[in-house]
């Protein structure tokens, strides 16, 4: 069984974070809350999702999967405001999602999740961590977007730096110093290139004020961020890009 009362805001910032890695997406329910594992299409980028039961008004749920069609998902959310309040039911035998919000009243029917793949989350040894304002980051990605289709980070004891690079003279760079971060743990430097667009993607996804990255060189991006004000976490994981000759 699932029912779950919650802001509809909540609902819109787990769709959000997800759907911009994949259309569809399996989501387990259990005692402690709601969780999802996804990998996009070209299987180099990853996102999880763990929304605590704290974050809802009204929660119960046996341990049941199920799989979700995010569009369609995304548009009923549009039938509400941020302040709204969403109820969400699992009608098991009927296999669908009845959603209400205000006086409308929406079924939906669910995807078999059983043919939905279950990533692995790769344990990544990582020897560098900053913990840094998405606000500044998200003004690099902005000056990047006209340079290139590529975006260089590189942590260092001194602090954080991400770059573009035209195969021209053109460049954008922001540098954070170490005093402009919130937190940092750096064993040795590192540095890696990933795909302009998956990134700005999954930064401008983000909701949190504060995001933790963990880098190391040449290695998968690991992004980890605050869900509902704190009352879930989420985690990106993206594959450095691949320059061929």
């Amino acid at each position: 069984m699932f029912h779950a009362k919650l802001k509809l805001s909540i609902m819109k910032e787990v769709v959000d974070v997800t759907s911009i890695l994949v259309p569809e997406a399996k989501f387990t329910a259990d005692a402690s809350g709601i969780h999802t594992k996804a990998v996009d299409p070209s299987r180099v980028a990853m996102v999880t999702i763990d929304l605590g039961k704290e974050a809802f008004e009204e929660y119960e749920a046996s341990e049941v999967e199920m799989g979700i069609d995010l569009d369609k998902l995304k548009e009923t959310i549009k039938l509400g405001s941020s302040d709204d309040i969403i109820t969400v039911d699992l009608d098991s035998e009927a296999n669908l999602l009845v959603i209400k919000i205000g006086n409308v009243t929406r079924k939906m029917a669910l995807i078999d999740a059983s043919s939905m793949i279950d990533p692995k989350v790769p344990e990544l040894d990582l020897p560098a961590r900053i913990t840094l304002p998405i606000s500044e980051i998200k003004k690099g990605v902005t000056a990047a977007k006209s340079i290139s289709e590529s975006i260089s980070l590189k942590i260092t004891e001194d602090g954080f730096e991400l770059s573009s690079r035209s195969e021209g003279a053109d460049q954008a760079k922001l540098h954070l110093p170490k005093d402009a971060l919130v937190d940092m743990d750096v064993k040795e430097k590192a540095q890696s290139t990933y795909t302009l667009k998956q990134f700005s993607d999954m930064i401008n996804a983000i909701k949190s004020p504060n995001i933790t990255i963990r880098l190391g060189t040449d290695y998968p991006l690991d992004i980890i961020f605050d869900i509902a004000g704190g009352m879930g976490k989420g985690r990106y994981l993206l594959a450095p890009r691949v320059d061929t000759a």
